[in-house]
């Protein structure tokens, strides 16, 4: 599977390049095995061996053997303290520099050895859904949790398994790299609408609700965004904004507020929420789909979505009177 990347965090940075963490008793390992002890406490990271030398590798080595010295039997409050929740957030930052596959199995065994001890195993889950499952964390991440809770659907420990089921289904659906749910919709002049009726390279997936005051917020950064307009205009890209929460009278007062280019939608038959056609655990929510409508992103942030159309369509797409594109990158 293709790898997910971002910003090389500082600890990740050092990780990762070769020389850090080499043979032990080695003088050049000496200032970032004390800045790791004092960040992560009683976490005893380990060594990367040196003949692990590409980045890739080194990251392979790292998310696979990240745990081997930590003691999941040891039930006492020293272990399950900040000092354990830095390392689980360290190593959540290093999974995205190796591949679906190794990461996804890390996870899975690293939960199973985790199971040598309730509290320890109860512990982990708890902290797996507050940074990839919350809505209001930055590194929620829908594709690393799913390997959480199908283990957690395998697991001995976990007795009632219901909520899991739920929370698996629904975070299953829309993934990465598959094909985005169709669905109808109805526009403010009375024509019905499907996701899939609209054609165009890419179309942002827009759910909001516009008493939300954050939803108000992105939309404002939508509406100020001239590269957006650029990219709607020039037919590049398509914005598909669907209220899903509120009654019509309540959508149709505030459609003044949305753009020009948008097509803005309400879900008439209020399918999408009641039989959670997509997940809107959070407002507003934003996927970008592909020309097949598949998903590139899903829950993403306005930052990201842009970072990314920056750099699958480039500045010369766009003709100065927003016809015809040009060119666009390959990516």
């Amino acid at each position: 599977m293709k790898s997910m990347k971002h910003p090389v965090p500082l600890l990740v940075f050092a990780l990762l390049s070769l020389g850090v963490f080499g043979c032990s008793g080695q003088a050049g390992n000496k200032p970032v095995k004390a800045a790791v002890a004092q960040s992560a406490h009683k976490f005893k990271m380990i060594d990367i061996p040196k003949v692990y030398t590409t980045p890739e590798e080194r990251a392979k080595y790292l998310v696979t053997h990240y745990w081997d010295n930590f003691n999941f039997s040891d039930t006492t409050a020293a272990n399950l303290s900040e000092s354990t929740e830095s390392a689980l957030v360290d190593y959540i930052d290093v999974l995205p520099y190796t591949t679906e596959d190794v990461a996804f199995a890390s996870i899975k065994t690293m939960l199973g050895k985790a199971e040598a001890a309730d509290s320890v195993y109860f512990y982990f889950l708890d902290m797996y859904e507050k940074y990839l499952h919350d809505p209001n964390s930055p590194m929620r991440n829908e594709e690393y949790y799913i390997p959480v809770l199908e283990q957690a659907m395998d697991s001995p420990l976990v007795k009632e398994k219901t909520r899991t089921a739920a929370l698996l289904a629904l975070a299953q659906k829309n993934r990465l790299g598959h094909a985005a749910t169709d669905f109808s919709y109805l526009t403010a002049d009375g024509r019905e609408g499907r996701l899939y009726g609209l054609k165009s390279p890419y179309t942002i997936l827009f759910f909001y609700n516009p008493d939300c005051e954050h939803c108000r917020e992105v939309i404002g950064q939508m509406m100020g965004s001239s590269d957006l307009e650029a990219m709607l205009h020039s037919k590049r890209l398509a914005l598909l904004a669907v209220d899903a929460e509120n009654d019509f009278a309540a959508w149709k007062e505030h459609l003044s507020a949305m753009g020009k280019d948008w097509t803005v939608a309400y879900d008439k038959k209020q399918r999408i929420l009641s039989d959670e056609v997509y997940d809107l655990k959070a407002s507003p929510t934003i996927y970008l789909l592909d020309k097949d409508k598949k998903v590139l992103l899903k829950d993403t942030s306005f930052e990201r979505l842009m970072s990314y159309l920056k750099e699958h369509i480039s500045e010369n797409t766009f003709s100065k009177d927003g016809g015809s594109p040009k060119t666009v990158k390959q990516g």
